[in-house]
């Protein structure tokens, strides 16, 4: 509802529920969430090498001037 109380719809051809293992979309709206047993124990991981987290000349959130 917006803030007058007015209902509207919007429509679109693909959702993507980008919010992890909640899946917010599909548990609390569609209700369509279906798990996996065989994929319970299942972790993706990679490792990242020779990077920089805070790229040279840009400031962390908090540090001082």
């Amino acid at each position: 509802m917006d803030p007058q109380g007015e209902e509207g719809h919007i429509a679109f051809n693909y959702l993507v529920d980008a919010s992890g293992r909640n899946g917010i979309m599909s548990t609390k709206y569609l209700k369509n969430r279906l798990t996996n047993p065989n994929l319970k124990n299942i972790v993706i991981g990679r490792t990242l090498t020779d990077i920089s987290l805070v790229p040279k000349g840009m400031m962390r959130f908090g540090s001082k001037l």
